[in-house]
């Protein structure tokens, strides 16, 4: 496919007729054209496609029909159809109205083209350019970050689906790829016991013929395995990546002993977290479980926004990672992002999550104030009243030395790293001096007493964080973080952002952006039209309780 230099075309005169006298004033779609009517061209796209071939598709206008398709949270036939039916969509891509539009494919085939080229992101700081230079990013002071799951688009299944269908799923793509050499290897047992999707439903009952199935299917796969890495004329079944993601399977959920029998492993020695597959379908989902006991199989995705007063709630970051990623690995890569493409907030409101001494730090020397509650001092010491904890001793930096309530110095001043890479000191007093402490049960409950303390900056900086966050001045302003829950609320609502309709990371931060896309521009036109910011929703029976 090839593409000409071309824009948005204008609106056909008879299309912009009818349109009119429907919808009037004009709906959100036709509103998005009026207001934002340079928000893409052709040009933008030029490296998506060759300069030779049939003509492409406008890219230009089908990213204006993926937005419209996740403001209206339609499938890509549903998205086609109202191409071909709504004037509204016709209005807003230029089309005449008998214009039958194009196949439903080509969506697909270009969002390919757009994580291929890595166009995301410049397709959503087009919009938040477009919106700035309507006036609309004038809150970006005070931006908040938070995160919310997004379910991969799989089934959940159990150890025993999940080696059969992985099974099932490499045979049926050697099928496609190569039937000859797979002929040759394959025994017919094979097409009876791998034909079928497994499903809990129709496995054995007894423990014992489970156990007898897992084994069966571990054996096989170990032979597919052998042949395919040992056969010759093997070689196109190699490269397929289902074939990799089997293989890794197999590490995780079989072990093989001296006499070569196969063994399915307890649940407690398989890996977990980051490391573990959890289905052949979308190697990269992971199960994750948050601090209440949520749990899910996907991803994660984190949206920042501004929430300034007298301001539309934009939002200005979208970023998409693994389920297992923990918040706090994400504070600097969103700050890096929004200074980049000139976002900078002058305050970033995170909660406890994201918290770290050196987030703060970092943030600091960037001129951002980032307000997050950071993890007060959880050691035995700090709960207990008339305990000594890490307040009670001063220390002496210039040499090295910590001395304890007792006026007893310590013996040792160590540098280190811990398992995040950042600096801490081990300080160590004398076992000798902690033993003959009258006040040691106030201390210690070990042979002597140790401190592990991070280095000066970031020690002053800890104690002045914690200290201002109970003041009320912080309380008063931290309200404001909480915020964030309504918009992923909203874009819930409006694109069915926490269930990913598509497979692979890549693809689920696509569907991310764009509901970021379409949530930002309902909001940017409700703004225009001067619909107030809504406020949070209240249940009968809370009214009924604030009124008595």
């Amino acid at each position: 496919m090839s593409l000409k230099r071309r824009f948005i075309s204008e609106i056909p005169e008879e299309t912009a007729h009818v349109a009119k006298q429907i919808h009037g004033k004009g709906n959100i779609y036709m509103q998005i054209r009026d207001e934002l009517t340079e928000m893409f061209n052709d040009e933008m796209f030029s490296d998506l496609y060759s300069s030779q071939g049939r003509s492409a598709v406008s890219p230009s206008k089908l990213v204006l029909v993926l937005i419209m398709q996740y403001m209206a949270d339609y499938s890509d036939r549903q998205a086609i159809e109202a191409v071909r039916d709504k004037i509204s969509w016709k209005y807003v891509l230029g089309m005449k109205l008998t214009d039958k539009g194009f196949d439903h494919s080509v969506l697909s085939d270009f969002r390919k083209r757009l994580i291929e080229h890595n166009a995301l992101e410049q397709i959503f700081n087009r919009v938040l350019n477009c919106l700035s230079d309507k006036g609309l990013l004038t809150g970006k002071t005070k931006q908040r970050t938070d995160a919310t799951h997004v379910l991969a688009s799989i089934r959940n299944l159990n150890r025993i689906e999940l080696v059969g269908d992985t099974m099932r799923v490499t045979l049926n793509r050697i099928a496609q790829v190569d039937p000859s050499w797979l002929e040759s290897i394959m025994p017919m047992a094979w097409i009876d016991r791998y034909g079928q999707r497994f499903n809990d439903w129709h496995l054995p009952r007894k423990a014992a013929d489970r156990q007898a199935l897992v084994a069966q299917i571990g054996i096989d796969g170990y032979e597919l395995l052998a042949n395919i890495y040992h056969q010759p004329g093997a070689l196109p079944a190699q490269e397929l990546p289902e074939v990799e993601v089997m293989r890794r399977i197999w590490v995780q959920q079989f072990w093989c002993d001296e006499t070569e029998t196969i063994h399915l492993p307890e649940v407690k020695d398989t890996p977990r977290g980051k490391e573990l597959i959890e289905s052949p379908f979308d190697s990269e989902a992971r199960f994750s479980m948050k601090s209440h006991g949520k749990t899910w199989i996907g991803y994660k995705t984190h949206f920042t926004e501004t929430c300034d007063d007298n301001a539309p709630r934009i939002i200005t970051h979208v970023q998409t990672c693994s389920s297992t990623e923990h918040d706090s690995q994400a504070t600097a890569v969103i700050q890096t992002a929004l200074c980049d493409k000139g976002m900078k907030p002058q305050e970033h409101y995170l909660d406890g999550g994201y918290a770290s001494v050196r987030d703060l730090i970092r943030s600091q020397q960037q001129q951002i104030i980032c307000l997050s509650p950071l993890h007060v001092d959880s050691s035995w010491q700090a709960k207990q009243e008339h305990a000594f904890d890490l307040s009670y001793f001063t220390i002496d930096w210039q040499h090295q030395q910590v001395t304890c309530p007792q006026a007893v110095t310590s013996t040792t001043w160590s540098p280190s790293h811990n398992q995040a890479g950042d600096p801490v000191i081990h300080s160590r007093f004398a076992q000798k001096q902690c033993q003959a402490c009258p006040v040691r049960e106030q201390c210690t409950r070990a042979k002597a007493r140790s401190l592990k303390l991070r280095p000066e900056q970031w020690h002053r900086a800890l104690i002045d964080a914690r200290q201002y966050q109970l003041a009320d001045e912080f309380r008063d302003k931290y309200r404001i973080r909480a915020g964030i829950e309504g918009t992923f609320s909203a874009a819930n609502r409006v694109s069915d952002l926490r269930h990913t309709p598509f497979i692979g990371l890549q693809k689920t931060h696509l569907h991310c952006l764009f509901s970021a896309i379409a949530l930002n521009l309902k909001r940017a036109i409700n703004w225009l039209n001067d619909v107030p910011i809504a406020t949070t929703r209240k249940s009968c029976l809370t009214q009924f309780a604030t009124t008595t």
